[in-house]
């Protein structure tokens, strides 16, 4: 099985070496997780110059930005800003949730619910055109996705395991993706993520940062319908080359 493990076909559509300018590293704009993976692949392309055969499986992401500029266009956007004001008044100087607070987090979920009733586009056509690319090169394998949170997540201050929620076995189509994403920006306002970063020690001051919306979206890798479970485990390091 370990053969089959180097030789598989990822579609390696790495964004963050483009000539459009766009940098997964930008972890402002992409959040931790997504800046943390592209560290990861310039540090396996150095790997594969040494001939030693190491991969990824290939993502996407989408910033910030372009989550508000798609919010915007469908005027969410103030709703939503409006409604995480009245968090933070409803929230400041309370060490559990209130219910004011609560309701204003509910309010912006649904928010988000009813923007991504209209299928995710891009404004910028080569952003589009590259997502278009990597979804296509996804159904081409018969791949299924990982929607992932790359949010106020993963920094040596804010850890948030399991704070955020990930959406796994995401067909590589429009519809269920938007499902997917919308799942996945909820959770960044959820009473559970919430209630994790303040029992963390979270400062008022950083919960009540502007809302931070990216979302990467990654290939998964395992066995074939009918195939053996390949081997597969997790490993740890804060050494570049641990």
């Amino acid at each position: 099985m370990k053969n089959s493990i180097v030789t598989y076909p990822f579609i390696c559509l790495m964004i963050s070496f483009s000539a459009l300018g766009v940098s997964y590293r930008d972890a402002d704009e992409f959040g931790n997780k997504t800046a943390n993976l592209a560290k990861e692949a310039e540090t396996i392309k150095i790997l594969q110059k040494k001939n030693i055969p190491v991969s990824i499986p290939a993502f996407f992401a989408i910033s910030h930005q372009e989550i508000k500029a798609f919010l915007t266009a469908t005027k969410e956007m103030d709703t939503i800003e409006h409604n995480w004001h009245q968090f933070k008044l409803a929230q400041k100087g309370h060490d559990d949730l209130t219910q004011s607070a609560q309701e204003a987090l509910k309010n912006i979920r649904a928010s988000l619910k009813k923007a991504f009733l209209t299928e995710f586009l891009f404004a910028d056509q080569n952003r589009l055109s590259e997502w278009k690319g990597f979804l296509q090169g996804s159904k081409q394998y018969d791949l299924k996705l990982m929607v992932r949170s790359s949010g106020q997540e993963d920094a040596l201050e804010i850890a948030n395991a399991g704070g955020n929620v990930s959406v796994a076995n995401v067909a590589p189509i429009t519809t269920t993706i938007n499902q997917a994403i919308v799942k996945v920006l909820q959770s960044y306002v959820s009473e559970k993520s919430i209630q994790q970063r303040m029992a963390s020690g979270e400062s008022e001051a950083s919960l009540f940062r502007d809302l931070f919306f990216p979302v990467l979206i990654q290939q998964m890798i395992g066995e074939k319908k009918g195939q053996e479970i390949p081997t597969s485990g997790v490993v740890f390091s804060r050494e570049t080359f641990g």
